[in-house]
């Protein structure tokens, strides 16, 4: 089981944008940023952003951005070549220090105009967004997403919780995790009482998460956001139900589900229909009008 770390100790407590009907191979051409005449940010906001940059070089060496090129049709997809990094010096640059929402604009700007990056989108966010604040509603307070990747859903998600709530946030890449926590700190999280108490970053794979998180009392969870490495959807659903994680009335909103596509956690819901009252959200794939991808809403019956 790889080793987890935590960036505190474990307690156990925007519009959408207008999208055209033309078909788009590839996502719209870069923009200048909005902010370019515009006076630097505070000095420790740069500070936070080399801070994340010396994190991983220091865990994975000058190389460990490199990743190799993807492509889904003619769309570049890659990541983990440094686009990232690049990703965070923009916000850094271009957001509202504290302002939530306009660091989600910013990192929806860079990913459509600039560099693809693969988390959920202001579309599919949109879906996610009505689910937390209906789980809030219902006076959920715990929330786990696995697949933290840079923040951009963790913001989303922290940012609609209530004084008292928590969101546990799991990836296995500490380079990503470490500009996730860059990001969330610029959202303005830490206004809530300190970004430790809304915010918390466990760095391992779910079946390690699950351990610390259960051994300090943490659960069961209200609601989970399902957004890692697609194989392993259905392993660490199970993982989680099997921990009793996800009881009656929890949910779990899943991304991804047509592509790069979970087929397998589709089937296990379609197969389980006792179990899971199941809603399948049929969208486009972040930052693309042409690409077909589908988001899942599952509500434990049991």
């Amino acid at each position: 089981m790889p080793h987890l770390i935590s960036s505190s100790p474990v307690r156990s407590t925007s519009a959408p944008r207008a999208r055209s009907t033309a078909t788009q191979a590839t996502p719209r051409p870069f923009l200048a940023p909005r902010h370019t005449a515009a006076a630097p940010l505070p000095l420790h906001s740069h500070r936070t952003a080399a801070a994340a940059t010396a994190t991983a070089t220091a865990q994975h060496g000058e190389g460990a951005t490199m990743g190799a090129a993807k492509k889904y049709g003619d769309a570049d997809i890659t990541q983990g070549d440094g686009r990232e990094a690049r990703l965070l010096e923009y916000v850094l640059a271009n957001a509202e220090l504290g302002d939530a929402a306009s660091v989600l604009a910013a990192i929806d700007a860079f990913a459509s105009q600039s560099e693809w990056l693969m988390n959920v989108g202001d579309v599919k966010g949109e879906i996610l967004d009505t689910e937390v604040t209906a789980a809030v509603a219902r006076g959920a307070r715990v929330f786990m997403e696995v697949g933290t990747y840079c923040g951009y859903s963790s913001v989303r998600i922290a940012s609609r919780l209530p004084p008292g709530a928590k969101l546990y946030c799991v990836e296995v890449d500490a380079r990503f995790a470490a500009i996730a926590r860059a990001i969330q700190a610029h959202a303005g999280l830490q206004a809530h009482a300190g970004l430790q108490d809304v915010v918390e970053v466990l760095i391992g794979d779910c079946e390690a998460a699950i351990g610390v998180l259960s051994a300090h009392g943490v659960g069961p969870l209200d609601l989970v956001f399902i957004d890692h490495w697609k194989d392993l959807y259905v392993a660490d659903f199970k993982r989680l139900r099997a921990a009793g994680m996800l009881p009656k009335d929890s949910v779990a909103v899943a991304d991804n589900l047509i592509f790069p596509g979970a087929p397998d956690f589709i089937k296990l819901m379609d197969d389980h229909p006792d179990d899971f009252a199941f809603t399948k959200h049929l969208t486009k794939l972040e930052y693309f009008d042409d690409r077909e991808d589908m988001v899942g809403v599952a509500v434990m019956r049991t």
